[in-house]
């Protein structure tokens, strides 16, 4: 400990750090001095003792919160809610099949809103059990694809070396195929052009110039139309055609003084032969009936 009036340095609070000039009976040395009253400066006078400043304190950051635990907002609520029925609706409902449906309501303990509530109950509703028809068209498919599977079993199927069975193989294979598909995939070929059908035939006009402006090119693709959808051969759709041609080129285009019964009768042997189902030949007739004005 050395006398206040010796120590030469800056205050800091309680403890000053001081060094001591040297002199002939003192060397020079650092020093800790235990203060309680500011050291003098040159003339003999106290200095003031600056406080040390206290740095600001950052806040501690808040504890962590799992999100489930979280107090959520209406807005959240609202918001998850409609994501729910959103996903419910692209889904059909099958994420929430089976498994009960929880609104934000239900985590903070709030009542549900009437809105809420038709979502939840709407979300929670079991599946309609599948009506008549759709049990029959299951049914139905169920059984197209069963005999696809065995025709596609058969040695015929892949070899051609039966040219009758082969053939039959594919037409049978192509009017299952037909009666499988959707009704936006029949639409499309009912409405595809007049060209691309006949492309799918393998159709060649052979109409003489003079008669093609009287050609009723909308019956054409109606009954191509009809004859795609239903799975029918190129083979037979060419000669369906090919009857309709030679019936209209006969009659100079004019087929209003042709005797119905006979062109019924003649069309009934053409599409028979040419292998069209019975229901679809009496669909074909009863077609140009109603074109022609002849029911």
């Amino acid at each position: 400990m050395v006398p206040a009036e010796l120590a030469v340095g800056k205050t800091l609070s309680i403890k000053t750090f001081a060094s001591m000039m040297p002199r002939a009976e003192h060397p020079g040395v650092l020093v800790v001095v235990n203060r309680h009253t500011p050291a003098p400066d040159n003339t003999g006078t106290p200095t003031t003792t600056t406080p040390a400043t206290t740095p600001p304190t950052t806040p501690a950051p808040p504890a962590y919160v799992p999100e489930w635990e979280r107090t959520m907002t209406p807005a959240d609520e609202a918001r998850f809610a409609a994501w729910r029925e959103d996903l419910a609706k692209m889904t059909s409902g099958r994420s929430t099949q089976g498994t009960p449906t929880v609104l934000p309501g239900h985590l903070t303990g709030r009542a549900l809103t009437p809105d809420e509530q038709r979502r939840v109950d709407a979300l929670n509703a079991p599946p309609p059990p599948p009506d008549d028809k759709a049990k029959a068209e299951a049914a139905t498919r169920a059984q197209y694809e069963e005999r696809l599977a065995a025709l596609r079993k058969d040695p015929n199927y892949w070899s051609d070396k039966d040219p009758a069975a082969h053939k039959a193989i594919m037409a049978e294979q192509q009017r299952i195929l037909a009666a499988l598909a959707t009704d936006d995939e029949r639409e499309e070929v009912m409405q595809a052009p007049l060209g691309e059908l006949r492309d799918r035939f393998g159709i060649e006009p052979k109409l003489p110039d003079a008669l093609r402006e009287k050609w009723d090119a909308e019956t054409e693709g109606t009954v191509l139309g009809t004859l795609a959808v239903q799975g029918v051969t190129a083979e037979a759709a060419r000669a369906i055609h090919g009857w309709y041609e030679s019936v209209f080129a006969a009659h100079g285009g004019d087929v209003a003084n042709i005797d119905p019964v006979t062109l019924e009768s003649d069309f009934r042997a053409v599409a028979k032969r040419a292998g069209l189902a019975q229901d679809l030949i009496d669909a074909l007739v009863e077609y140009e009936k109603q074109r022609l004005g002849l029911n």
